[in-house]
């Protein structure tokens, strides 16, 4: 299991343009919003390392991320304008990851944007624990208080002795225990089934009538060889079907 990540170690997923949309956030996300947006916080001076969890997460999860280093409509002095104009962006944003580098643990603003963040979005609001190459840790006192993101390898097992699939995880600890651990994958996931049964599409044969379009997932298709036993992928994924909006049909079978 691995708690800690070292920095540059999410290289490989590093995006080198920043501009197309990290610091733009839609006036009105909708409540069918095909990416969950994402708050990426995090100290200047670790923008290498952003990029690469930048890239990981909207390579591997259904996610869209802001940060507002890159938000253009930021005061260019630091003000009580740019407390309340990040306030609106963590409350528009529907997850909240702190890159949680040393130097963001030691930084003032890094913590008021979290402690923002937890009161406002409690669970959904976590860490991503990471540290230079070889060095302590300064941010385990953290990892007490709030839920973090870690990786299994798929050799450890939960509290019931049941093996836990390899992958990446929000962990939370209480006390002196460590509670039950979602997958990161359920961590980012909107609830297209329900939605699903809200509009009948469940009920519809004709799939250009569907809001929400949903296909299983291959296994093979993402991973070479046979990963089925090791690899905890959802069973479906789930896209929004713009047409449907516009067409009269789509809407006759909702009742």
């Amino acid at each position: 299991m691995k708690e800690i990540f070292e920095q540059g170690e999410f290289s490989e997923y590093r995006i080198n343009n920043l501009q197309k949309s990290r610091g733009v956030i839609n006036e009105s996300f909708s409540f069918f919003e095909e990416k969950v947006p994402v708050f990426i916080s995090h100290k200047h001076d670790d923008l290498d390392d952003v990029k690469g969890i930048i890239g990981f997460l909207e390579k591997n999860f259904n996610v869209i991320a802001y940060i507002d280093s890159r938000d253009l409509s930021m005061p260019k002095i630091t003000s009580g304008e740019t407390a309340e104009k990040i306030k609106d962006r963590i409350k528009k944003c529907k997850r909240f990851i702190l890159l949680a580098t040393d130097g963001a643990v030691e930084s003032k603003w890094c913590n008021w944007e979290l402690g923002f963040a937890d009161a406002i979005k409690g669970k959904k609001a976590v860490l991503f624990p990471m540290k230079e190459k070889g060095s302590n840790y300064k941010g385990n006192e953290y990892m007490e208080i709030y839920s973090y993101i870690t990786y299994f390898d798929g050799r450890e097992v939960d509290d019931s002795g049941k093996k836990v699939k390899a992958g990446y995880y929000v962990m939370t600890k209480s006390k002196d225990k460590k509670s039950i651990i979602p997958l990161l994958q359920e961590y980012f996931y909107e609830d297209y089934q329900k939605i699903q049964l809200i509009l009948g599409d469940n009920e519809k044969s004709d799939p250009s009538i569907k809001f929400i379009l949903d296909e299983k997932i291959k296994v093979k298709s993402v991973f070479k060889g046979d990963a089925t036993d090791v690899i905890d992928l959802p069973e479906k994924k789930y896209t929004i079907n713009k047409e449907a909006f516009l067409n009269i049909e789509s809407y006759k079978q909702i009742l």
